[in-house]
């Protein structure tokens, strides 16, 4: 009355056995091997040279100035179209954005850095153009919203103006005036 087939097993339905689905479950080897199919085959090591040349330097603080905006218009559009800090929409935006200027830094660092290249790659210019665009939003949305900090105090202008001055100061002591080495 035992339920056994032609083969003797005691599992009627079951053709497994215990060592064939441990045979199945991936090792802490084959894991790696899928996990390393995402990553680069080699890391590019980058030096943007900024104390060879001052064009170099210049190229780069106009680049984080272009960062810095994008980013600033980030809290101004969110302001003044009135999105809530947790929609998708903002999200998704940052996520967005971070792909594209992954692409845009590296096309612009071959742009400043390397002297063979003399154009800038279409991602770099996608991205400030998309970061004009904003600003140009948030200047023609942001007319009389922001009444009382349009312009910061004339001590704060002060004081950034003789930072900004002492840097090209300097940069000028760096890169003409000083003796080469």
């Amino acid at each position: 009355d035992h339920n056994q087939d032609d083969s003797g097993s005691d599992d009627a339905g079951n053709d497994d056995s215990p060592d064939e689905d441990l045979q199945r479950v991936p090792s802490a080897s084959t894991l790696t091997k899928m996990a390393r199919q995402f990553t680069p085959r080699q890391v590019s090591s980058y030096d943007w040279a900024l104390g060879s040349d001052w064009r170099i330097l210049y190229k780069i603080i106009f680049a984080l100035s272009l960062l810095f905006l994008s980013h600033l218009n980030v809290f101004f559009l969110k302001w003044l179209l009135w999105i809530p800090p947790e929609h998708p929409y903002l999200t998704f935006r940052l996520l967005l954005l971070f792909g594209l200027a992954l692409h845009c830094f590296r096309e612009y660092y071959e742009f400043c850095c390397n002297r063979t290249v003399h154009r800038l790659g279409q991602n770099a210019w996608l991205l400030a153009i998309v970061t004009i665009s904003e600003t140009i939003l948030v200047l023609k949305l942001g007319v009389g919203q922001f009444p009382n900090s349009l312009w910061p105090s004339p001590y704060i202008l002060q004081c950034w103006s003789l930072a900004i001055l002492a840097f090209v100061a300097w940069s000028v002591w760096r890169f003409a005036a000083r003796p080469r080495v």
